[in-house]
């Protein structure tokens, strides 16, 4: 009898140890990252051609904060999907172009872009005559 209530005792731990980890998995994502998927899969890109002769870091700015977005090489060009929390909620967001070892920075206009949108970013060699499209 006692070894009857042992056994009870371990299938019901284990019972409980396999459905907390069951529960466990099946937490949901932060609101973040939903939308960031959301956002994925209607796909808001940025197109990035870099003329100048430097390798170049792009920055993207919006309500005060600045993330590092891409790094792209000289005279290559590169698509980054931008991410709900890139943008503000109201569609807008900046962005800046530094080159790795220079002086010279860009920093666009305020731009506004909704999924389905493309923007395109033209690094030119002289940095301050770089030019956005969105369409």
């Amino acid at each position: 009898m006692r070894h009857l209530h042992r056994s009870l005792a371990i299938l019901a731990s284990g019972v409980l140890a396999a459905s907390t980890a069951a529960c466990a998995a099946h937490r949901a994502a932060p609101a973040d990252a939903r939308a960031d998927s959301m956002l994925a899969a209607e796909q808001l890109v940025l197109e990035i051609e870099n003329h100048n002769w430097s390798d170049v870091v792009i920055f993207i700015l919006q309500d005060g904060r600045s993330s590092r977005l891409a790094q792209v090489t000289a005279g290559r060009s590169i698509s980054v999907p931008l991410l709900a929390r890139h943008v503000s909620p109201m569609g807008t967001f900046q962005l800046a172009v530094h080159p790795i070892g220079g002086s010279s920075d860009y920093r666009s206009e305020s731009l506004s872009a909704r999924t389905g949108n493309t923007v395109r970013l033209t690094v030119e060699n002289s940095v301050a005559r770089s030019s956005v499209a969105v369409w």
